[in-house]
C-alpha cells in the first residue's frame, strides 16, 4: 500500500485504453494551438467514429505562469477551432438517442 506518494503514474490515453477501445487523434501539435488545421480535422473524423468522445486541452508555462495577466477568459490559441466542431459533431451524431 502507498501512501503519500502514488505508486504508478499514467497519462490520460493509457489510463483509458486498460479499460475500454480508443482512437486518439492529436487535434495540436504546439501549446498555443496555431496552423494545427490538419490535426484539427484528423480530430474531428475521429469523433465522427466514436461512442465517447474525451478531449483533454491544456497549457503550458509560456501561456500560463504568475505575473501573466489575461486578456479574455477564452481558450488561447486554435483551441476553439478543435473543441467546438467535435462537440457539434458529437452532438449532431447523438441527437436521436
Amino acid at each position: 500500500m502507498c501512501i503519500g506518494i502514488p505508486c504508478r503514474y499514467t497519462t490520460a490515453l493509457p489510463g483509458l485504453g486498460k479499460y475500454n477501445t480508443t482512437i486518439h487523434k492529436l487535434g495540436c501539435e504546439n501549446v498555443d494551438y496555431k496552423r494545427n488545421s490538419v490535426l484539427i480535422s484528423g480530430a474531428v473524423e475521429a469523433t465522427s467514429q466514436a461512442d465517447a468522445t474525451i478531449i483533454i486541452i491544456g497549457v503550458d508555462q509560456t501561456i500560463e505562469v504568475g505575473g501573466l495577466n489575461k486578456v479574455s477568459l477564452l481558450l488561447p490559441g486554435e483551441k476553439e477551432q478543435l473543441v467546438f466542431p467535435i462537440l457539434l459533431l458529437f452532438k449532431e451524431l447523438h441527437r436521436s438517442t
